[in-house]
């Protein structure tokens, strides 16, 4: 077998973690697989590596494995392997012992797509995904060229909001992390958004809010950057 990345396999991008639920999985790697012999393959699994800047298993919750016969990007059915990080270990063999997920006829190519889902508590930093190897009847590997292959990284950056609150009174965020006086800055995830509240002391009002940010009443803040917010 050759392998190589298809044509459709995604380019580096920010990561949506496991809560997002416009967007609960995310697609890692698309895998082009080329068949030059004159009899057909059988395809039972992959054994992926996983690494980056973050810590793995960590970061990474689950994967699943899709078929994308004719490699246009878009995923033919359910899913073929699903496998889940428990312990410290970069490695992770998925496979059917049972039957073979895809089979690649003589002279022919298919496509697997392989998806990740990212804990919402992942550390900050860049992940990849390497497949190492091809495995074929029995969960047995196979001989495969070009690998390892390795996705394009995906990244999770943070930017941080600070609430900046001279008149006293209390401010609060809807995704938590904010209680002003006590706790006026936090960290959120590049391009979320956060809702704040402010609450003026007895017998005070709300003149509004100022810097990064306007109006007198719950402000929204897209955190596409480091912001400052006075209240």
């Amino acid at each position: 077998l050759n392998v190589d990345l298809g044509p459709n396999n995604p380019a580096s991008h920010l990561y949506m973690c496991s809560s997002d639920t416009n967007n609960p999985r995310n697609l890692m790697q698309q895998i082009h697989i080329c068949n030059p012999c004159g009899t057909s393959r059988a395809i039972n699994g992959l054994k992926l590596q996983a690494g980056g800047t973050g810590n793995d298993w960590t970061g990474i919750q689950s994967v699943v494995v899709r078929l994308d016969s004719d490699c246009n990007g878009i995923p033919e059915g359910g899913d073929l392997l699903t496998g889940s990080y428990t312990a410290n270990d970069g490695p992770l063999t998925l496979c059917s012992t049972t039957s073979p997920i895809a089979t690649v006829p003589g002279g022919q190519c298919i496509c697997l797509l392989i998806y990740y889902q990212m804990k919402c508590n992942a550390p900050v930093g860049t992940y990849y995904f390497d497949v190492t190897e091809i495995r074929s009847t029995s969960c047995l590997q196979t001989c495969a060229n070009g690998l390892p292959l390795r996705s394009a990284t995906k990244s999770r950056i943070r930017f941080r909001l600070t609430v900046v609150n001279p008149g006293g009174g209390s401010v609060t965020s809807d995704a938590g992390g904010i209680n002003c006086p006590t706790v006026c800055s936090a960290d959120f995830d590049a391009n979320s958004t956060v809702t704040l509240y402010a609450a003026p002391s007895s017998g005070a009002s709300f003149a509004g809010w100022s810097g990064d940010g306007s109006g007198t009443g719950p402000l929204t803040v897209t955190m596409n950057s480091d912001k400052t917010v006075t209240a």
